[in-house]
């Protein structure tokens, strides 16, 4: 496996969300969770362009094997699409086309935003390494740089910077990761964010309302 982070983060935060299943108490499972997980398990088929139905057992055990089967078959199928890419480092992986065309970017949203739903629904969160929340924000960057209409540069606390859209930034936008995947996965409002000193915006205010507007993606269903 390449030590890119997309890849890495990925496969940390599958592995977190497994163990967290498995280590769910039994008055913790219903079917909104096996919901979620059954939502996860669609989006990593739908990575290799499969329509294929999902059915995850009523049992957070076996869910959680189901998780992983998918999970690691895709992978591996990815793998099998890199070739020898597949054992090159992260330097060299990057320079000959890194995960283009593999849709994981789909499962990278998708894991993360069920790790949070997951938390918020049980009152139990599930562990979000480092590698795969940064992961997270780099692919919702990502998916929505063909889709805003306004251009931003946002400038997360920890200092790394993203441009989202082509051509000049209309604005700039000063947050944190988890603010970022929260209005783009619709869990919070910018407003909210913004009363909460979380999201700072510096630019005309029809660029914002633009940029908040298009910048939403729903990449938790299908």
């Amino acid at each position: 496996m390449p030590a890119t982070g997309n890849v890495q983060g990925m496969v940390a935060q599958r592995q977190a969300l497994s163990r967290w299943l498995r280590d769910l108490p039994a008055d913790g499972w219903n079917d909104t969770v096996r919901a979620v997980v059954e939502r996860v398990c669609t989006r990593y088929l739908r990575a290799l362009d499969r329509d294929d139905t999902v059915s995850v057992p009523d049992d957070r055990a076996a869910a959680a094997d189901m998780l992983d089967r998918v999970g690691q078959g895709t992978e591996m199928t990815f793998a099998d699409r890199a070739d020898d890419r597949w054992e090159l480092s992260r330097d060299e992986f990057r320079a000959e086309g890194g995960t283009t065309e593999m849709n994981i970017d789909d499962v990278i949203a998708s894991l993360h935003i069920a790790a949070v739903e997951l938390g918020r629904l049980t009152g139990r969160p599930v562990a979000i390494p480092p590698e795969a929340r940064e992961a997270a924000v780099a692919a919702v960057v990502w998916r929505a740089s063909d889709k805003v209409e306004a251009p931003v540069r946002i400038v997360l606390d920890t200092g790394t910077d993203y441009m989202v859209g082509p051509g000049t930034p209309a604005g700039v936008l000063e947050t944190d990761s988890e603010a970022v995947l929260e209005v783009a996965g619709g869990v919070s409002e910018p407003s909210e964010l913004a009363a909460a000193g979380r999201w700072r915006f510096e630019g005309p205010d029809d660029a914002r309302e633009a940029f908040e507007r298009t910048f939403r993606i729903d990449y938790g269903g299908d």
